[in-house]
Formats: structure tokens, C-alpha cells, sequence
């Protein structure tokens, strides 16, 4: 559902309105004004998120698209890595030399909401047949740490 009525994408959802005021009044509090570029897209349902933002307009943007107000988020694959943002649809839109095959892996996979649905989707946009044929079948680099982790390390008991 969306609101229909202000001409602007933004969810409804299950929203207390203090807190998405909280949010707006902390972006005032960094410098933003009422009707700057990224206060007014984030009441119109849209949002953006990047490396170059700072954390507190990054969280505000994670915290929107949880509690679904936003409806539509522009990011890099900054947002791919780490953070816990699941939605119906994932855009790839150009090319760029690091898009590879894991980073591809990671954004793909926050399509499709586990318990709401059936499966997601990928949309290609402006990428050519063949870097996308690579994207979906190139094999995963395999993962090394650093950390050393033993079963006494996991185990309290053994301690």
C-alpha cells in the first residue's frame, strides 16, 4: 500500500509517526533543511543510500525501509554487505568494474522476503548479455579468515 493521496510512493506500513519525526528531526540536527534533496525524498517514500553518506543518514535510511515508509531505495553495493534489508526487487542498474560475480551474489540477495514471498527478483539494466551471463554463473571466490576459531573457542563448557 502507498499513499496515494500526497502524489508520493511511501508506505504505509506499521509506522509510529514520533518515531519517523525522531528521524527527521536527527537529519535537522546534522544540517539538512526541511525541503533539502534527502529529507524530501525520504517523506516522498524514497531513499538513498552510499559510501559517502554518514552514518546517521545511513541508518536513517535502514531504519525507513524497515518499517517500510520507504518504498524505493537508490544504492551502491554498500547496502549489499552486511545489513539486514530484504525487499521484492533488485535493480542492476550499469556496469562498473566491481560488480563481480560475489558482490552480484550479495545484492541478489535481498530479494525475496522470507515469509511474505514466493521468490524474488533481479532486473539487469544497461549491463551487457554477456557480463550478465558471468554474474550468474561465475563461481564464487572462496572465502578465507582470518579468525581463529576452534571448538573450545565456541564451547563455554570446555572452558
Amino acid at each position: 500500500k502507498a499513499d496515494t493521496h500526497s502524489g508520493s510512493i511511501r508506505g504505509i506500513g506499521h509506522v509510529d509517526e514520533k518515531v519517523v519525526e525522531h528521524v527527521e528531526h536527527r537529519l535537522l540536527g546534522i544540517g539538512y533543511k526541511q525541503d533539502d534533496l534527502f529529507p524530501r525524498g525520504l517523506s516522498l517514500g524514497i531513499g538513498m543510500h552510499h559510501g559517502g553518506m554518514n552514518a546517521k543518514e545511513r541508518s536513517a535510511v535502514e531504519m525507513l525501509f524497515r518499517m517500510k515508509v520507504l518504498n524505493l531505495v537508490f544504492a551502491t553495493g554498500t547496502l549489499a554487505l552486511g545489513i539486514h534489508m530484504p525487499c521484492k526487487t533488485v535493480a542492476v542498474v550499469g556496469d562498473s568494474r566491481y560488480l563481480n560475480s560475489l558482490e552480484f551474489q550479495q545484492m541478489s540477495g535481498r530479494a525475496g522476503r522470507r515469509g511474505f514471498d514466493n521468490a524474488g527478483n533481479v532486473v539487469f539494466m544497461g549491463l551487457n548479455e554477456r557480463k550478465i551471463r558471468r554474474l550468474l554463473t561465475d563461481r564464487l571466490p572462496q572465502m578465507v579468515g582470518n579468525f581463529p576459531l576452534s571448538v573450545s573457542y565456541c564451547n563455554p563448557a570446555t572452558k
